[in-house]
């Protein structure tokens, strides 16, 4: 392997910075949408962010997403996100 070559990918402050960010935005996007709601995360994976709004009434799903790699969260305006949430919950939202 040349100098300087990689395998895969390494994070760094950067990279934990968006997804950390990100994760609040879903949050606080979520809580607009559904006050009853709390979103949950699944384990840490490198840049990705894959989560679930939860029903705090009564435990129910709402809402699953798929993994999603954190820069491309960020891309996307507030209003594509809540649209998102929305669709991903199937019109419960």
């Amino acid at each position: 392997m040349p100098d300087g070559a990689r395998r895969g990918r390494r994070r760094n402050e950067g990279d934990e910075e968006t997804l950390r960010g990100q994760r609040e935005r879903i949050e606080q996007l979520a809580r607009e949408i559904t006050p009853h709601g709390r979103v949950e995360f699944d384990a840490k994976k490198p840049n990705r962010i894959s989560f679930r709004v939860i029903d705090n009434n009564t435990g129910t799903v709402l809402a699953a997403s798929g993994e999603m790699h954190a820069d491309q969260l960020a891309d996307k305006p507030d209003e594509w996100v809540r649209e998102y949430i929305c669709h991903l919950s199937g019109g419960d939202i």
